[in-house]
């Protein structure tokens, strides 16, 4: 709508020369006004600018990425006198044909008010008025609907001085029957709002597809409100197949902060909806939701902006989620308490609404609570019994943990930091070498640290199991190093034989290893100092196994970067073998040079 006011705006009388030089002096200048930052406008075919009918065979708008909106064929009928007097009076305004394949690439405008403006029309230094706004074909591209759709418009638009008036209709021409119905006002004066909002689309369109809905049934959708949005009620109605599934109201009241006129306005809001949604879902999942979903939001939103939510209670056949929230007016929280809860009546596992898989759970409780007040700290935890999905099954998973949360200003940055603790139980993956790898325990913590505009910071990550310890230390770069990452890693395994049959390959002994360095997976390269060390190895080979009895080590710096790759002082120290050396691989020249000792011929060939 900007870009059309801009458009009829400049359609104003200009001097004779300008009539002599449409294309060259008129339309460079309109061209010139609406193409801005990341937008280039075009128009082709532009005739008639200087009388009461004008028309434009064609104008593209254009982003960094192409064009994205065509215009084929307008007319538009006006009064070039009320132009003068401050009104745009348009008698009609139609196209042929207006294409929108994609939406637009939003130029960078920098970051937002802290401030809250609140809603308002924009203030045009003329009033609008047109009394017929029409296209024959208006296509939408699959990247804005999910599939391409054609429609026709027809309708009339007003804007005068602080006040609205929008009515459009949109029916669709591609064969699937669908229609889009808009009637609404609004008035900066006295705030009142009408709005008239309808979608009735029959099966297999574009709602119904989006929301994947079985069987794609005819949808229709109503939101009807009128009043001003200091007492402002929408009735919402959603239904398919000519039944109502779900229905409720928004509601918005205003109380002013103050006894006088100008006071400032609080902003309460509350939203109620509820009903059988069923029919809106797949058939596997309708036990979880049940016959009846509520949902009910309430908070206020205060003159300075800070957002309080007094109220989330979501509740269904087998999941119950409640909370209470508050946040400043640069939307950091001050405050969070929020509990959730999944399980069935009668103790049956659960099917849950996911993809990737069957997942089922016994029983899961959620709790997260946060105060500012409170040294900013914040604490969670989340337990699920009986996790079962195709991968495998865990009998009791936890995780509990905190942290602390620090809104930055001017002066500081905001930081995040926290601890995780994991706990698995009665783990029993599906690959039976997998879970005789990891046995039937497992426990882990991770902490971590993100301060905007550094590195990630994991100071602290580890996992425990039967026989299984390994620890870590990170700090991962950004996306411009290729998120670079710094890394120190350490494991220990007691009885390497369990990982046999993950690997293919009979392993015994015990084994312990390091891994120190830097790896930038976007790059592709790393540069890593590797020590590994183990006792009594063998694999199952009787000539090599003899060569590892005892404690044997390998230590080497492993290096990869645009030149090539190398593996670099490499040194292996064993009780019966030794040796050292480098290893050097290019596309255009490759080396290796490496020595080794054995301190008996016999170990490998006992005839000498």
């Amino acid at each position: 709508m900007r870009l059309l006011a801009i458009l009829l705006l400049l359609l104003m009388p200009l001097s004779a020369t300008a009539q002599e030089d449409d294309r060259g002096f008129l339309i460079g200048l309109i061209e010139d006004n609406l193409s801005g930052v990341s937008r280039t406008v075009r128009l082709e075919g532009f005739e008639g600018a200087l009388s009461s009918e004008a028309s434009l065979t064609l104008l593209t708008i254009a982003d960094d990425q192409g064009i994205w909106l065509t215009l084929e064929n307008a007319r538009l009928s006006w009064s070039r006198a009320a132009l003068l007097r401050g009104r745009l009076e348009v008698a009609s305004l139609t196209a042929g044909r207006i294409e929108i394949a994609r939406l637009p690439v939003a130029a960078d405008t920098g970051p937002p008010s802290a401030e809250a403006q609140g809603f308002s029309l924009p203030e045009l230094p003329v009033s609008i008025n047109i009394g017929e706004l029409r296209a024959d074909q208006i296509v939408l591209g699959a990247p804005i609907l999910g599939e391409e759709a054609a429609f026709s418009l027809n309708g009339a638009l007003s804007l005068a001085g602080s006040a609205g008036d929008v009515r459009v209709t949109a029916e669709r021409t591609d064969g699937t029957r669908g229609s889009f119905v808009i009637d609404t006002s609004f008035s900066n004066t006295d705030r009142v709002l009408a709005l008239d909002l309808q979608l009735d689309e029959g099966a297999g369109g574009i709602a119904t597809t989006a929301l994947n809905l079985p069987d794609a049934p005819p949808l229709a959708l109503t939101v009807i409100g009128a009043g001003p949005l200091n007492d402002y009620t929408a009735d919402i109605t959603l239904a398919t197949n000519n039944v109502d599934r779900v229905t409720g109201q928004v509601t918005l009241l205003g109380t002013p902060v103050g006894d006088t006129l100008d006071a400032p306005v609080q902003q309460e809001f509350r939203a109620a909806l509820d009903g059988d949604v069923t029919a809106l879902i797949a058939p596997a999942y309708r036990d979880f939701f049940g016959s009846r979903v509520a949902l009910e939001i309430a908070g206020t939103r205060a003159p300075d902006g800070m957002l309080t939510l007094d109220q989330l209670d979501l509740q269904a056949a087998e999941i119950t989620l409640t909370g209470t929230a508050s946040f400043n007016a640069d939307f950091w929280p001050q405050r969070v308490e929020l509990d959730g809860r999944i399980g069935s009546s009668d103790g049956s596992p659960v099917l849950l609404p996911v993809e990737g898989g069957e997942t089922m759970v016994t029983a899961a409780e959620l709790n997260v609570s946060y105060d500012e007040n409170d040294g900013e700290s914040w604490t969670g935890g989340l337990v699920a019994l009986g996790l079962s999905r195709p991968e495998g099954r865990i009998s009791r998973l936890s995780l509990t943990g905190g942290g602390v949360v620090t809104q930055g200003d001017a002066q500081t940055i905001g930081r995040i930091a926290s601890a995780l603790n994991f706990r698995a139980r009665g783990v029993a993956p599906a690959d039976e070498a997998v879970a005789e790898a990891l046995g039937v325990d497992l426990d882990g913590l991770i902490s971590f640290s993100i301060i905007e505009g550094q590195p990630i910071r994991v100071p602290r990550l580890q996992l425990s199991g039967a026989g299984l310890e390994a620890r870590a230390s990170l700090v991962i770069d950004g996306l411009e190093s290729g998120f670079a990452t710094d890394l120190d890693v350490t494991a220990d395994v007691a009885a390497l034989d369990r990982f046999g049959p993950l690997i293919g390959q009979p392993i015994n002994g015990s084994a312990s290893g390091t891994v120190e360095g830097q790896i930038a997976p976007l790059a592709g390269t790393f540069d890593l100092a590797i020590a590994l060390g183990g006792q009594d190895l063998g694999l199952g080979q009787e000539s090599l196994d003899r060569l590892l009895t005892g404690e044997s080590t390998l230590s080497l710096r492993a290096r990869r970067d645009t030149e090539g790759t190398a593996l670099e002082d490499v040194v292996l120290d064993g009780e019966a073998l030794s040796g050292r050396g480098q290893l050097s691989l290019s596309s255009e020249a490759s080396s290796a040079d490496f020595v080794a000792e054995l301190s008996d011929v016999a170990l490998i060939a006992p005839q000498f």
